[in-house]
């Protein structure tokens, strides 16, 4: 029997941990249900790897003021990676084997000065459109080698610090 607490119980539920969160100054109370989806999937990933595990502190009040400082600096960059990658995901298969697009316009002016430099000017001569496309196999492929991951590892790994390990002598443990 340890000394110490697992995550499970100090935080075992998604409500719970919502509540924790609330209490960091995040400025969560105003999250999109986009971002309560993310701040879920976070719970769920720090329930999976580490529900069972002790945390290293004999205080939960100690464990949750580490917890908060990691997540607060965590969980924005997190949450951000989380929906670029998602919208990268989104991408339709005509998205995927599109190159690139160009548009050339080669405008014919008497001379004249513009009224606003800034604006397009009144008569295009002429104009070159192109699309550059590749096959599906060749896009798919790319996407494939290309599309990137969720990184979830990486955002476990910050947390790992928080736990430790403590086992039974009277249990054997195979380590392979």
């Amino acid at each position: 029997m340890s000394n110490t607490f697992t995550f499970n119980q100090l935080l075992p539920n998604f409500d719970t941990f919502k509540t924790f969160v609330s209490e960091i100054p995040m400025s969560v109370d105003t999250m999109s249900e986009l971002e309560l989806s993310i701040l879920e999937h976070c719970y769920n990933l720090l329930n999976r790897r580490y529900g069972i595990a002790n945390v290293r502190y004999t205080t939960p009040e100690a464990f949750y003021n580490e917890l908060a400082i990691v997540f607060d600096d965590e969980y924005k960059k997190y949450s951000k990676r989380y929906k670029l990658i998602q919208d990268a995901y989104a991408l339709t298969s005509e998205d995927l084997i599109e190159v690139n697009r160009t548009i050339q316009n080669y405008a014919n002016n008497p001379n004249t000065a513009p009224t606003n430099p800034l604006d397009p000017l009144e008569y295009i001569s002429s104009q070159t459109y192109q699309v550059g496309r590749s096959n599906k196999l060749q896009g798919y492929l790319m996407a494939i080698e290309t599309l990137p991951s969720q990184y979830d590892e990486d955002f476990l790994n910050k947390f790992k610090y928080l736990f430790i390990q403590i086992f039974n002598k009277d249990i054997p443990i195979y380590i392979g």
